[in-house]
C-alpha cells in the first residue's frame, strides 16, 4: 500500500493547488472520492499532499530538526516536592 502510494505521490503535479474531485450525501457531508490520498485521509496521505513540493532545508533547517525531535522524544523528570 506504502509502494502505491509513493507513486502516486511521484505523479503529483509539483502545485500548491490541487483539486480533489468531492462526493456530498443527503446530509450535506462532504467526502473526497480518492481514496488513499486527500486532504482528509491519515497523517502519511496529508503530509503527501502538504509537501509535494520539495524544498531545501536552508541553512538553519538541520538546527530546527534537531530541536523538533528533541521535543518529541525528550521526557521530562517529574520531581517528587
Amino acid at each position: 500500500m506504502m509502494a502505491f502510494r509513493f507513486g502516486q505521490a511521484v505523479r503529483l503535479p509539483p502545485k500548491r493547488n490541487s483539486i480533489f474531485p468531492c462526493q456530498v450525501d443527503h446530509r450535506g457531508r462532504v467526502y473526497p472520492v480518492p481514496p488513499l490520498m486527500n486532504p482528509q485521509s491519515d497523517h502519511i496521505g496529508r503530509a503527501r499532499i502538504e509537501f509535494c513540493r520539495r524544498q531545501a532545508a536552508g541553512k538553519r533547517g538541520a538546527y530546527w530538526l534537531a530541536i523538533h525531535l528533541a521535543n518529541c522524544y525528550w521526557k521530562k523528570e517529574e520531581s517528587v516536592l
